[in-house]
């Protein structure tokens, strides 16, 4: 099998719809051709991306058939966008990913509050792990168009090689922060890229795999915690290259993230300032502590397996599998909340650089790990594992086709429940629909896209008002507020008010930089005659499930590595 074809098949391959001849073939290939190892390596971080972000939504099961439909769409349009794009990179972006939820002013300042408290935290782990001889203080630095760079630590273990890093504004007037983009920021050097429990994958090149952006009270300073793919030896030398940065505000609690890779550097061009920070790395590796558990948890009558609980410095790292298909009526896509307890203390999800993700596969399992802070330093006899719930998807595809020519609102069926389309408004570069469900049945995660003649728009966000707004357990979702956009300018009177933007989809394998901007992004208050069709695509929908399930272990009886 050749490149080209593994190029065809992978989006089935992850999906899991491929015989198993045709499997076989492509898992063949990419054993032993380290660039299509490096396409499904970025694919896969991808859709693990945003299965790692919280309130977001699932990738649903039929997610990449509907991303290879739109690549072979797009193949036959015969249309060049101005910057190279690679097949893999091109499939990535069609990822769905979240939007910063809108918290209310006392919301904002709590939540800043609890940032602060983990930038301490998480300063003075580092500084205990490096005077426990885990580690090493650099002070390397590196300086372009007046912004020094500084790496003042290092970290590394088999896990994670990270770094703390300083960005100064030698001026004195912004804060600026790197960006994580595989193309802005990555280390040059010998990597083995790991999923937990799997062996390493070999890479010349990593991007940023996790970050923490710390608290920092100057006004031209910015520091972060960035951690990169551990390196395949005990003694490596490391590059670290960036090439932008972003100016950032004092109430930014992370790094940006350039999801939609030109796109948004063009929608953010006033923010972003090119130049070259390289620094060289010395990197000496530290050996995690691995059991081999494989233990079994029933889960509300579902079998999970915990296979292996990986104890390194930077973090401890717990890998499990299931059955995606226990119950004919769904797919069982994640575990909810799974916590460690061991000697009085209660390990959560690790929110900086943790691994955890989800990944499906056809003949086989689907793989998952979960990240912690570490009990490296101190192993405990007992632990155990809780989970108190899971999320499922269903699959029930129905096709809405809006009507241009007559007038709104206008009332369509799915799964007993009554969907109305109150408005259409726009032009070819901007459409918002305004969408209530007016029951019997309410949906905690209805999975749909917006096409607007025939195509989707570059980028669509999606509004929700809940059902029940008192009550910040019930997902149910009442109303949609969404907004199709086709030009990298931001649209600012959006949501509506009692709406919650809670993600976006960025497709921009067909975006082309536009060398002239509008004076002004507006919407018009009627649809233009342009617009012909308006179809939504409903795939179907997910929502959670409340079920609780433990194990307790003894770890000496597990053999360790």
């Amino acid at each position: 099998m050749l490149c080209k074809d593994v190029e065809e098949k992978i989006i089935d391959y992850i999906d899991g719809t491929l015989d198993e001849e045709s499997y076989l073939a492509i898992e063949t290939h990419i054993k032993a051709c380290s660039k299509c190892k490096d396409d499904l390596k970025e694919l896969g971080e991808s859709i693990s991306y945003m299965e790692s972000m919280k309130n977001t939504v699932i990738v649903p099961e039929n997610f990449m058939e509907s991303v290879k439909n739109k690549v072979e769409n797009n193949k036959k349009l015969r249309k060049r966008p101005n910057r190279k794009i690679g097949y893999i990179a091109l499939v990535s972006v069609l990822v769905t990913l979240l939007i910063a939820s809108v918290f209310a002013d006392e919301g904002i300042k709590s939540y800043f509050e609890i940032w602060k408290g983990k930038s301490l935290e998480e300063s003075q782990s580092i500084e205990q792990l490096i005077a426990d001889g885990y580690g090493e203080k650099l002070n390397l630095t590196t300086e372009d168009r007046d912004i020094k760079i500084t790496v003042e630590s290092i970290i590394a273990d088999d896990m994670n090689t990270v770094l703390l890093i300083e960005v100064e504004d030698l001026k004195g007037e912004k804060k600026y922060a790197p960006i994580r983009w595989n193309q802005s920021t990555f280390a040059n050097g010998n990597f083995s890229y790991l999923f937990p429990s799997k062996s390493g994958i070999s890479t010349d090149k990593s991007k940023i795999e996790g970050a923490f952006l710390l608290h920092s009270p100057e006004k031209n300073i910015t520091r972060a915690i960035v951690a990169f793919s551990p390196v395949a030896s005990d003694y490596e030398e490391i590059e670290l290259v960036i090439n932008a940065l972003e100016i950032i505000s004092d109430e930014e609690i992370s790094l940006p993230h350039a999801i939609g890779g030109q796109y948004y550097y063009d929608k953010h061009r006033d923010r972003i300032v090119d130049g070259l920070w390289k620094v060289k790395i010395p990197v000496q590796l530290s050996r995690s502590v691995i059991f081999d558990l494989h233990e079994e948890m029933n889960l509300d009558g579902h079998k999970i397996i915990f296979d292996k609980l990986i104890v390194s410095p930077t973090m401890m790292t717990l890998t499990y599998e299931f059955n995606k298909r226990q119950d004919p009526e769904y797919i069982l896509k994640s575990l909810r909340n799974i916590t460690i307890e061991a000697d009085g203390k209660l390990y959560s999800e690790m929110g900086s650089f943790g691994k955890g993700s989800t990944m499906q596969n056809q003949f086989a399992p689907t793989e998952g790990s979960i990240s912690f802070d570490t009990m490296y330093f101190k192993i405990p006899k007992k632990i155990k594992i809780a989970v108190d719930g899971y999320e499922i998807a269903v699959k029930e595809q129905r096709t809405l086709e809006i009507d241009v020519n007559k007038p709104f609102p206008q009332d369509f069926e799915y799964l007993n429940s009554k969907i109305r389309v109150n408005n259409v408004q726009g032009d070819e570069n901007l459409i918002r629909v305004s969408m209530d469900n007016l029951g019997e049945k309410y949906f905690e995660k209805l999975m749909f896209g917006t096409f607007i003649n025939n195509k989707e728009y570059t980028e669509t966000r999606y509004a929700t008002k809940p059902l029940f707004p008192e009550d910040s357990q019930d997902r149910q979702v009442l109303s949609y507020d969404i907004l199709s956009n086709n030009t990298a300018q931001v649209f600012k009177d959006y949501p509506t008010e009692g709406y919650m933007v809670n993600y976006a989809s960025v497709i921009y394998y067909e975006y082309e930089t536009k060398e002239e901007k509008l004076e002004e992004l507006k919407l018009k208050n009627t649809l233009d005659e342009k617009i012909k069709s308006i179809i939504i695509k409903i795939e179907g929908y997910e929502e959670n499930r409340n079920a609780t399930g433990s194990i307790l272990l003894e770890l000496n009886k597990y053999k360790q590595k």
